[in-house]
């Protein structure tokens, strides 16, 4: 009998260490691992709000130039329409007709080349070709 509570004590006793110390040190790391994760966290948040911000007020933007765009086209359209009606309402001659379609195509043609690079390329190669 005591040949066996040495051998167990022989193997048990070092065993029992080396799981304490493996517990001991997985729990150790298991929280430092989860600390980094938390900091990871906050971190990943902070740039999905940043770039949330810069991309919201880039879709701004572009909403503002694509509405003033667009009221400038239809103006300058509307100037057109009524250079080349069939019957000319008295008023303007048609030469101070021109002159304000020319101005109203230019102001729009002048926007569009400022505020392009708010556009999508496929849509500012239309509206160039439009212009």
């Amino acid at each position: 009998m005591d040949y066996w509570q040495q051998l167990i004590a022989i193997v048990l006793t070092p065993t029992l260490s080396v799981a304490a110390l493996a517990w001991i040190l997985k729990s150790l790391f298991s929280s430092g691992l989860q600390r980094d994760l938390e900091r990871y966290k906050i971190e990943l948040n902070a740039k999905q709000f940043e770039h949330q911000t810069r991309f919201s007020l880039i879709h701004q933007k572009r909403a503002e130039v694509i509405s003033e765009l667009y009221a400038r086209l239809a103006r300058s359209k509307a100037r057109l329409g009524e250079l080349v009606a069939i019957f000319q309402p008295g008023g303007q001659s048609l030469i101070e007709k021109r002159k304000v379609t020319a101005e109203t195509f230019n102001e729009a043609n002048s926007y569009f080349h400022e505020h392009r690079i708010f556009l999508p390329e496929e849509i500012a190669e239309n509206v160039d070709a439009v212009l």
